[in-house]
């Protein structure tokens, strides 16, 4: 791993010779298996991706190869350099804030990708400082940056003011002569033991551990027992929401009057850019936190081709439905609402147009005009001209609980999205009910704090989901109005990758968000995406571990 910071200062690693480039400017991270991360650190004159400007202190995922501006200033790719070679390590360990580490620290003090952990084919361990903002420390002594530093059991090792020895210690390999003698010892201890163990051991499985929404924390039995996954069916809710794309000008024609938005694409046009969805959550502990997918959370950012070329025309719409209605207003003249390829100009939409935002800040900035003919000309042409970003807001979004019975949408529990991983690729975010309370008869809980977070194998353990796919289509008993979610049993089938792992299913629209769980109800993934077009179909899951990260940070667990 490498961090690469970007500005005009000399300090920096690629200094750019410019006046609008910011002393630090962005910072470019290489992950140990090439993926490249950027983020602009609040420059002045901001971050450009080909042609659009990527969010401060947003992470955004990059190629190599990929047209960056810095400002006024591209990047020259030759500068950058390849990702370290870690061959000659058998294993390497990340340690930082940033959730794509193996050990995850939240703590102000902590960088991003503060530290690694490198493990030597010879066994040795070696802690590497990566240029961390506070440094490390090996027993009491900072040590350099982007250094092997030898390490070994008993050390005390601490990344800003974290001490992290107990995480470095558990993954410190173990001696032959160490494990020679573990073995003997269990085996005495075995024999000695045995009789004591079938003497006291119990007759039947003891009752799983409860979490109910009365108890401060979920506090997981100390050995998992098998739960039947139809006990986890009030847990799961049916997700019910809409919402609208946004429209933001780089080029605002008129600052003193608008703020460079159109806010409710869709609306007045009664197109698809409003879009309503279902989806799949399920509830964390008492005080209404569910998980689900970030797509469920912010579905504009996964917006296809289509989706993009449909909002782009509503956009010219609105601008030419602009440019007649001002006139209309203005001048009385009928001709302007004569319908133009397909598009309805109609009296009735310009007058909903006309209670609209956008409509008012335009109207109220050329009124006062001699010329306003010629003032409304040139802001539709900056317009037209202007380069834009799309993004959305949620309309509603509420939530249906299993063995209700619903005859109306307005019968749904309102909710709120409260975060989210900020990365397409980390497919889950946290919802939250409006009164922080969950259901006194939701009887078990996914508990983040029993999250099942190890390296599933193929084939090798039993899995369950609960979610509604298809959503009230399926979800929806016609003749009592019952919401009832699907049960399914499956397995992992592939090895996982870094964010997902693959498992036996068939992906329908709605079942977004459901829980994937084993037989000890520990929470393993979250349903993010399949297909049902090949034979049997597949499914993907983003590991249990990264809606972990959020709901501490979030909720302060």
């Amino acid at each position: 791993m490498k961090i690469i910071k970007i500005g005009s200062s000399q300090s920096c690693d690629i200094v750019l010779d410019s006046n609008f480039v910011s002393s630090l400017h962005a910072e470019m991270t290489i992950l140990d298996d090439g993926q490249i991360i950027l983020e602009d650190k609040n420059s002045k004159n901001g971050t450009q991706v080909g042609n659009k400007r990527i969010e401060p202190g947003k992470e955004v995922s990059i190629q190599r190869g990929d047209r960056i501006t810095f400002a006024d200033t591209p990047l020259v790719w030759a500068k950058v350099p390849a990702p370290e070679k870690l061959a000659a390590y058998k294993s390497v360990y990340n340690i930082g804030s940033n959730f794509r580490n193996d050990i995850i620290l939240n703590s102000q003090t902590v960088s991003r990708y503060h530290a690694s952990l490198r493990v030597g084919k010879d066994g040795k361990m070696y802690i590497h400082d990566n240029g961390s903002r506070n440094g490390t420390m090996v027993n009491g002594v900072k040590i350099a940056a982007n250094k092997d530093v030898r390490i070994k059991k008993g050390d005390n090792i601490v990344c800003g003011t974290e001490d992290v020895t107990d995480q470095v210690t558990a993954l410190l390999p173990k001696s032959n002569t160490g494990m020679i003698a573990a073995i003997v010892g269990g085996v005495v201890g075995l024999l000695v033991l045995a009789g004591i163990i079938f003497a006291l051991w119990p007759k039947s499985e003891p009752e799983p551990v409860i979490a109910s929404t009365n108890d401060s924390t979920y506090v997981a039995p100390s050995t998992p027992t098998n739960v039947s996954p139809e006990k986890y069916r009030n847990t799961v809710v049916y997700v019910d929401a809409m919402y609208h794309y946004i429209a933001e000008f780089e080029d605002n024609p008129m600052p003193d009057t608008w703020n460079g938005k159109i806010e409710d694409i869709g609306r007045i046009e009664g197109d698809n850019a409003i879009r309503p969805y279902s989806a799949t959550a399920f509830f964390l502990d008492k005080n209404g936190y569910m998980g689900t997918n970030r797509h469920v959370a912010v579905p504009w950012d996964y917006r296809t081709k289509d989706e993009d070329n449909r909002i782009r025309e509503l956009i010219e719409y609105r601008i030419e439905l602009m440019r007649r209605t001002c006139r209309f207003m203005k001048t009385g003249d009928e001709r302007w609402t004569v319908s133009e390829k397909n598009r309805d100009f109609s009296q009735l939409t310009m007058q909903k147009f006309a209670e609209t935002d956008f409509f008012k800040a335009i109207y109220n900035h050329i009124r006062k005009s001699a010329n306003w003919q010629g003032e409304l000309d040139k802001i539709v042409d900056r317009l037209n001209r202007s380069r834009y970003t799309i993004t959305g807001a949620i309309d509603y979004i509420t939530v249906g609980y299993a063995g209700r019975n619903y005859t109306h949408r307005d019968e749904f529990q309102r909710c709120d999205v409260v975060a989210d991983s900020k990365d397409k690729e980390i497919d889950v975010a946290l919802l939250q009910l409006n009164d922080k309370k969950t259901p006194a008869d939701v009887e078990l809980l996914f508990s983040p704090s029993n999250f099942y977070t190890e390296k599933l194998v193929p084939l090798k353990d039993k899995l369950f989901t609960i979610g509604y796919p298809a959503g009230l289509t399926w979800g929806l008993d016609t003749k009592i109005k019952s919401l009832e979610p699907n049960i399914k049993e499956t397995k992992c089938s592939k090895e996982p990758s870094k964010y997902v792992f693959e498992f036996q299913d068939q992906s329908i629209g709605g079942s977004s968000g459901s829980p994937v769980f084993n037989e000890a109800g520990q929470l393993v993934g979250i349903l993010s995406s399949g297909t049902s077009n090949v034979a049997g179909g597949f499914t993907m899951a983003v590991q249990s571990k990264y809606l972990k990260k959020i709901y501490d940070e979030e909720a302060g667990q």
